[in-house]
């Protein structure tokens, strides 16, 4: 798998029991063993979603790229459907790229398993994707679970039927409703009242589930009565029209017409989340004077005894809460008939307003799905409140690698929604900063010309100083550095004026950069340290890394290679510790440079392949104008390699996960410069020699090395003498030595 090193799967673990199911299982297993592609059809609440992560549980030994869980059910877009698949793997955007074909490259190869749960809603835009993975990676295999078939080619669709009644049914209603009362124990005539139960609800799993939740108050009797009304109520008297969406129906409208009546309520209003909730989005969205904050957290336990509300496992401090995609789409149409819909809606999209502008990025991340639902509510009203919301999470797009999701959240909502000046030049600002982020110049001038325009027009000249700040940025790096050196002059102007430390610190920063590619490496420095001062004293942590950044880059250029590395460091702690990605990849390229001026030639493709993998996951790409100069220093690395050595630091370099590339930065930041160390004396070597000192390092002979390159056993002899003439050294030991730690270690051809 290509890409990333991944953990073995995200399956989540059981909180209850796998009951009967095993000839469905063995069936299923059977079916995934001679098919690729298994859609598991059924009714709501079959079972599906659990059958099938039995299965692949049960698969997790057989494919060492990993068996993960992507769940399509709390989508609404099928545009974003490959989105969520990419999500789970850790495949991150390219610009220009269709999520699908950057699918099929991590996937290309891959000895996988996926679970695409809940995909009825989506079926068309899922079976596109699945035909595109299919026909592109020979070894995934896919389990879909859907309430009809994909129709792919290929396709194996099973169809999973109810459990068996008496056996697995009563067996499953016994184990549940001991969870809900640890004394029940049937007696006498229970156990016929409970086949009899099971029967009417079809043995559909989650009928027999929710009726056993009753146990904790009701008998055996007082449910089976109850739920006779209830069939009655959805059949119409016909013998023939209960279809299993009904009859699931039937099991949910009885459960909820047992709730009291602060549970209910509550009930209805907890389908308004999306993607789970924590304690305080309770608070904050459902409660009122109906709800009072002290009494909210007991009817959501209740709710979650009552098995209508599942607890999530902990991921952090906060204990998050979940409805099944059933029951909340049941709870939104009660919702909708109590009249309070739009209340309820208009709560969460201004709760999650708040959560976007005030809250950590960890914490932003937590809430994904509630805010895309809270920002597609505000634009589908009209609300100029989105565009507040899109432009609180441009940083949140931008750090956390899903720029190519912002643009376009951002640009739908600017042709959506009007916003008041202002705010509609915020948001073209943001979605400006996107692109500039993605490499596309021209489409980030325009949206920043756009944006000067509108503030210029309405007098805020703080916001036009940021903004002009901005376009200079985008305008120098396509190479026009007078009209940007222009336009980051007014900019800086502007912002003193105003007294906008952050908008003046900005304006400084691009200037130095300017300057920099101008050639003026005084002046750059000069703009960059100011910079830096005011970033540190408006605690703008990003604007300090980029322009710690800057300065590395600097002394980079003026060969002070000690004062580079300390600068560059401090950019890498300060962006990857406040989740800046893209600055993290810029330092990496800068540190790359610096480790080709010391000769340390596989340190620098490392970093270079590293930088090059979180630029790729983000989406973004690199500015030509700089990019030209790491890939000459790339080019300098590959060349003093040879090829193979070359190719092997890169690909260790783009396996790295995030954390580990920081470590590696790090590591090596801190070491000492080796600037006239042993290594420089190999600049003397020719490429054959370079390549033969790795493999002596990896303990082959001349004969091994001989027969390796095609080449004489003589001829090897000759380059092991020149190489220890040149390096000064009198073994082959010694050589093997130099050759470890200058990283020519590499996996020769026929050697594993």
């Amino acid at each position: 798998m290509t890409g990333h090193t991944l953990r073995h799967h995200n399956l989540p673990a059981s909180t209850t029991r796998f009951i009967g199911r095993k000839a469905e299982l063995e069936d299923l297993l059977e079916c995934l063993a001679n098919s690729r592609l298994v859609t598991v059809t059924g009714s709501a609440g079959c079972g599906k979603t659990r059958l099938a992560l039995e299965a692949a549980a049960h698969l997790l030994p057989h494919y060492p790229d990993g068996v993960w869980l992507a769940e399509l059910g709390y989508l609404s877009d099928s545009a974003y459907v490959g989105q969520a698949v990419a999500t789970v793997l850790g495949v991150r955007e390219e610009p220009g790229t269709p999520i699908a074909e950057s699918l099929v490259a991590h996937l290309r190869g891959a000895s996988a398993l996926i679970v695409l749960d809940g995909c009825e809603h989506l079926v068309d835009a899922t079976a596109r994707l699945v035909d595109v993975l299919l026909r592109g990676c020979p070894s995934l295999v896919l389990v879909a679970t859907s309430r009809e078939a994909l129709r792919v080619g290929g396709e194996t669709t099973w169809r999973i039927p109810s459990l068996t009644v008496p056996t697995e049914a009563v067996a499953l209603f016994i184990d549940r409703a001991r969870l809900a009362d640890p004394n029940f124990q049937p007696v006498g005539e229970d156990r016929a009242s409970i086949e009899v139960l099971c029967q009417r609800l079809d043995g559909i799993p989650l009928a027999i589930e929710l009726a056993a939740a009753r146990m904790r108050a009701m008998s055996i009797a007082e449910i089976l009565n109850r739920l006779e009304d209830r069939f009655r109520l959805l059949t119409g008297g016909s013998r023939t029209a209960m279809p299993r969406q009904q009859t699931l129906r039937a099991a949910v409208d009885w459960s909820y017409q047992h709730l009291e009546p602060a549970e209910s309520l509550l009930f209805r209003r907890l389908s308004v989340f999306s993607g789970g909730l924590a304690l305080d989005n309770l608070e904050a969205v459902c409660c009122d004077d109906r709800i009072q904050v002290a009494e909210a957290v007991d009817l959501l336990v209740r709710l979650v005894d009552k098995s209508l509300v599942s607890p999530e496992p902990r991921r952090s401090g906060r204990q998050r809460y979940r409805l099944l995609e059933t029951l909340s789409e049941y709870g939104r149409e009660r919702l909708a008939e109590s009249g309070e819909a739009s209340d309820l809606w208009r709560r969460h999209a201004y709760h999650f307003l708040q959560i976007a502008e005030t809250e950590a990025p960890e914490r932003i991340a937590e809430e994904s799905d509630n805010l895309a639902a809270a920002l597609e509510y505000l634009r589908s009203a009209g609300d100029e409140t989105a565009l507040r919301m899109g432009v609180a999470l441009v940083g949140y797009w931008d750090s956390s690698g899903r720029v190519n999701e912002g643009t376009e959240r951002l640009q739908t909502l600017l042709e959506a929604v009007r916003g008041d000046v202002g705010l509609r030049a915020r948001a073209l600002d943001g979605a400006g900063w996107l692109y500039l982020r993605q490499a596309d110049m021209p489409r980030a001038q325009s949206l920043f010309r756009e944006a000067r325009d509108l503030l210029a027009a309405s007098g805020d000249s703080e916001e036009l100083a940021r903004t002009m700040s901005n376009l200079g940025l985008a305008t120098a790096f396509v190479g026009q550095f007078d009209e940007a050196r222009t336009l980051l002059e007014q900019s800086l102007e502007m912002g003193r004026r105003a007294g906008a430390t952050n908008a003046v610190a900005g304006s400084l920063w691009v200037l130095g950069l300017v300057a920099f590619f101008a050639g003026d490496l005084d002046e750059a420095e000069r703009r960059a340290t100011e910079s830096l001062s005011l970033a540190t004293e408006a605690g703008d942590h990003k604007l300090a890394g980029f322009t710690e950044a800057g300065l590395g880059i600097i002394k980079l250029q003026r060969k002070q290679l000690g004062e580079a590395r300390r600068h560059l460091l401090s950019g890498l702690d300060l962006s990857s510790t406040f989740g800046d990605r893209l600055n993290v990849a810029l330092v990496l390229e800068a540190l790359c440079c610096v480790a080709v001026e010391e000769s340390a030639w596989g340190t620098a493709l490392k970093l270079a392949g590293a930088a090059g993998t979180i630029r790729d996951s983000a989406g973004a790409g690199s500015i030509p104008i700089w990019q030209s100069r790491v890939d000459s220093a790339c080019e300098e690395a590959r060349r003093a390699l040879g090829s193979v050595a070359a190719v092997a630091a890169g690909e260790s370099g783009r396996s790295l996960k995030f954390s580990d590339a920081v470590g590696l930065a790090r590591e090596w930041a801190l070491g000492p410069p080796r600037a006239g160390s042993t290594e420089t004396q190999g600049l003397a070597l020719t490429r054959r020699e370079f390549e033969i000192a790795a493999m002596v390092a990896q303990g082959m002979t001349n004969r091994q090395i001989a027969e390796l390159l095609v080449i004489a056993v003589r001829t090897v002899e000759g380059h092991v003498e020149n190489i220890r003439g040149k390096l000064g050294f009198h073994s082959r030991t010694q050589i093997a030595a130099w050759a470890t730690e200058r990283e020519l270690i590499l996996r020769a051809p026929g050697r594993g």
